[in-house]
């Protein structure tokens, strides 16, 4: 009996193969997408899920009495370790580690790498593999490294590389050889090893090497990434009192005093972090993925009971030769389930072939099919049993209750539901014009935040890490090499710094003015730069000096402020401001205001502005950048030029160079990627509602097709033809796109008014979306109906 259903749903689908087609190549566009959208959801979702003992997994946070005095994401460097020394009851283990970027040499290959110095504890803790060594020794002696396979494959070529060496340099200039002693898995998704954007460990050194690198993990160090590992039934509560017990007994005064440090679960941690910009992409983008659902499925039910309505001789016959209405209502949910099959099919196939392009759009690697959790194929036989009876059962049920004789009579024995057919059109041109505006506006947003003016100039500058030597010697040797590179015709200017304008400083620090108002404290971010960075980067002074006049020499003493941290402070003037003495907390040095600059926006238009404090290199010796301004004209000419003067002057040392107009899109990647959702959004939108339009009205056309031939006997011209078939359905999708305005207003609001800086808010995404949707459907109505209002009545009233 089944395989006679199945019989009968394969040749009545190869009679309206067109129909079929259009149904399933519309539901399984809306499905493909739903699909890589879900597996950008559970990627994400399941970061830091696959750690061993993953619920018991924390990081340490700090939370600062004044946001200025310490980073968030930090703690302080002995706490985890001595946690576990003293309070073995609850901690089972700890993690720490110091990101630091460095030169790293095999042979004639030098490259700039970012190295993780951190505890043995990290491969057991965690329950990263090796593919080569002791992962209970890899990390527990000197000079000892552990690769992972790309970067055993980039410096060696091959992954058999145990007992290899490779050259890593330090902040004094030296080198010194590190033997391989493990050769790291790739590790599933973490925030261990990928911290964030800017830190994906993949070299990794033990603490053992601490005094190599000039580091330190002491009370006095509040800069480290700490984890901890709790004892089963250990709450983080628990650990509150020895945490500031521990802070007490150890800490400075005044770290102890102002510092509260908590836990955050790591199955949290990736989800909440940087203002929990992951669960508000993974909310817009279950959202936009809902909506595209929601059409292919409202498309697929539309069709497929509109198209059924045609058949009722066939049901009539059936039933006169002994069908009964259980068979007949079983018989179109396996046709529909048929045609939801093949959908499901193709969408898996459709998967396959879009992942990778799909992954660069939203700029993360998606799992293969294989790497889904087994839950994932109940999925497509759920969905096709659900669709089945959804676009089955209410056509089986209304056909099968026909009266045989009417039918067979030619009368219409089954009245259509207009209504129900209108309402499912009406939603889905109001989801589309929900999609199509959003997406008009979120490519406005961010064109808005590409293209403002920051306050700074972004044009033809470029920034290239350099080899670190925090010392005299090593800081006056790039001098010598800023003063070289500036000497280029192809060069405006260069400068040192450890700090560039894409929201990479030295962290947020706390100010006080020297004296009587020593209480008012002004939180601001910490830069530091030399004398040349404002021209280099086109920064507008206000008033003062930038450090000092250009050559001439600079005091560490001096401080640079922008109109915000002069306006917080309480001066009543820019020109105020010069000469103050100011200080910052952990620092004796007393400083004094040697300029002022106008306002920038160095985090981009996401934040509001907030007080920059620029500190000269040499207070402390610290610089991580050179920063170049070339020339208008050849850039590649004048990057040529630099990088044979490079190879000159820092021989040994990778020229990596990142142009300052990327810096700022890297900003904005998470805008970017829901961007490109919104492009392929409104395209599968545009794709599934004008699938829907063209199945409908040809079935509407062939239904009506004797209708057309007794208006044209009678005198109807076919423009009034085309009109009949457009005036049906224009109304409704322009009262539901009409609708559909004000609900997209609130949405779009919404989602503009977590930026500090954001478009204004027109009616003309509104207009052009409803606009545009009028008239392609329009058009696409006027084409489907144009051969049957030109056809001769003969043929269209010939139906036998």
């Amino acid at each position: 009996m089944i395989y006679n259903y199945i019989l009968i749903a394969w040749r009545n689908l190869i009679k309206n193969r067109v129909y079929g087609i259009i149904n399933i190549i519309g539901l399984a566009a809306g499905l493909t997408f739903a699909l890589l959208i879900c597996s950008y959801i559970w990627s994400e979702y399941a970061v830091n899920h696959r750690l061993r003992n993953a619920e018991r997994q924390y990081i340490i946070q700090s939370r600062w009495k004044d946001a200025g005095m310490g980073i968030e994401l930090t703690s302080l460097g002995p706490l985890a370790k001595n946690l576990k020394d003293n309070y073995p009851d609850l901690v089972a283990n700890y993690y720490r580690f110091d990101a630091i970027g460095t030169i790293i040499s095999r042979g004639e290959h030098h490259f700039k790498e970012n190295v993780a110095l951190g505890d043995s504890s990290l491969l057991n803790m965690y329950g990263f593999g090796l593919l080569q060594g002791n992962s209970r020794t890899a990390l527990s002696n000197p000079y000892s490294v552990v690769l992972s396979v790309k970067m055993a494959q980039k410096y060696f070529g091959a992954t058999s590389v145990l007992g290899k060496t490779i050259s890593i340099g330090n902040f004094s200039g030296a080198m010194h050889d590190f033997v391989v002693t493990g050769l790291l898995n790739k590790p599933f998704p973490n925030s261990v090893t990928r911290l964030n954007e800017k830190n994906d460990n993949q070299i990794f050194v033990s603490t053992q090497n601490l005094t190599y690198f000039g580091r330190n993990m002491n009370w006095n160090n509040t800069d480290i990434v700490s984890f901890i590992e709790l004892k089963k039934g250990i709450s983080p509560s628990d650990l509150d009192g020895p945490m500031q017990k521990l802070l007490h007994d150890n800490s400075p005064l005044t770290v102890s005093k102002n510092l509260h440090p908590y836990l955050v679960p790591l199955t949290a941690y990736y989800l909440q972090s940087n203002g929990a910009i992951v669960e508000k992409t993974i909310g817009a983008l279950s959202l936009i993925a809902f909506f595209i659902v929601f059409m292919a499925l409202i498309n697929f039910i539309n069709l497929s009971t509109s198209q059924s309505t045609s058949r009722i001789k066939e049901i009539s016959i059936r039933k006169v030769v002994g069908g009964i209405k259980s068979e007949i209502v079983i018989q179109f949910f396996v046709e529909s389930a048929t045609l939801v099959l093949g959908a499901v099919i193709l969408s898996i196939l459709g998967y396959l072939f879009f992942r990778e392009l799909f992954g660069r759009l939203v700029m993360k690697e998606l799992p293969a099919i294989k790497d889904f959790p087994a839950i994932f194929l109940i999925l497509p036989l759920s969905l096709t049993l659900i669709l089945g009876i959804l676009a089955g059962l209410y056509p089986g049920l209304l056909l099968s209750s026909v009266k045989v004789a009417s039918a067979l009579k030619g009368r219409e024995p089954v009245a259509e539901k207009p209504f129900l057919q209108k309402m499912l059109i009406a939603f889905q041109f109001f989801i589309a014009t929900v999609v199509i505006i959003s997406g008009i506006v979120i490519t406005q947003q961010i064109q808005f935040l590409l293209r403002s003016d920051l306050g700074y100039s972004k044009q033809y500058v470029v920034t290239a890490a350099v080899p670190r030597d925090y010392s005299v010697r090593g800081l006056q040797r790039m001098v010598t090499i800023r003063n070289q590179v500036n000497s280029l015709p192809e060069v405006a200017g260069s400068s040192i710094s450890y700090s560039i304008l894409a929201g990479d400083g030295a962290g947020s620090v706390s100010w006080y003015k020297l004296g009587s108002d020593s209480m008012k404290v002004v939180s601001g971010e910490s830069m530091f730069s030399d004398e040349y960075y404002a021209n280099t980067y086109g920064l507008q002074l206000t008033d003062g000096v930038f450090f000092s006049n250009r050559g001439s020499g600079s005091d560490s003493t001096k401080v640079v402020l922008n109109k915000e941290a002069v306006r917080m402070f309480g001066w009543k003037t820019n020109s105020a401001a010069l000469g103050q003495r100011l200080k910052t907390w952990g620092d004796p040095c007393v400083y004094t205001v040697a300029g002022v600059t106008n306002d920038f926006h160095y985090t981009g238009l996401n934040h509001t502005i907030r007080p920059v404090f620029f500190q000269h290199v040499s207070r402390f010796n610290i610089y991580r950048f050179l920063c170049v301004k070339l020339r208008p004209g050849n850039p590649q000419k004048a990057l040529s030029a630099l990088r044979k003067k490079w190879s000159v002057l820092l021989p040994g040392a990778p020229f990596e160079y990142v142009f300052q107009e990327q810096s700022v899109e890297n900003m904005y990647s998470s805008e970017a990627r829901l961007q490109h959702i919104a492009y392929v959004s409104v395209v599968l939108a545009m794709i599934i509602i004008l699938l829907g339009i063209l199945g409908l009205v040809s079935i509407n056309v062939q239904k009506r097709t004797k209708e057309i031939g007794i208006r044209k006997v009678l005198g109807s011209s076919p423009v009034a033809i085309i009109y009949l078939f457009t005036s049906q359905i224009i109304p409704i999708t322009l009262t539901a796109s009409i609708l559909a305005c004000p609900i997209t207003y609130v949405i779009i609001h919404s989602r503009l008014s977590s930026y500090a800086y954001r478009i204004h808010l027109s009616l003309l995404p509104f207009l052009f979306s409803v606009s545009c949707l009028t008239l392609i459907t329009s058009a696409l109505i006027a084409l489907q109906t144009l051969k049957a209002a030109l056809d001769t009545p003969t043929k269209s009233l010939r139906t036998e």
